[in-house]
């Protein structure tokens, strides 16, 4: 059995978790966006194989990240990897996956 210490420790690379929430400007009543940053550690991993993406295409494959149980994610999440081969922000695909140990979130690159 997978105990949420032992998934807690293999979660060590950080990542951003960009919310937006909509809102009204309480003066002009116009419609605002506030969006939140939270930075958490994770994991992430190619959600398909080499050969179904192709060499060229591999730095822009979906990937699946892995999060602390408890984050707060949505389908209309962003995900920001700050550093290293994935770099960039991410959309969430479909909503996150929870369980008691944690979170896998399907990921697609938008910048």
């Amino acid at each position: 059995m997978i105990s949420a210490k032992s998934v807690a420790r293999n979660l060590t690379w950080p990542v951003d978790i960009l919310t937006v929430a909509e809102g009204r400007d309480e003066t002009t009543g116009d419609p605002t966006d506030a969006t939140t940053k939270v930075r958490t550690c994770g994991k992430w991993a190619p959600a398909q194989s080499i050969e179904e993406v192709g060499s060229a295409n591999w730095q822009n494959a979906d990937l699946d990240v892995y999060l602390p149980a408890g984050t707060a994610i949505s389908g209309t999440s962003r995900v920001s990897i700050p550093s290293g081969f994935y770099a960039g922000l991410w959309e969430v695909v479909g909503q996150p996956h929870h369980w008691s140990v944690g979170i896998v979130a399907r990921i697609r690159r938008v910048t």
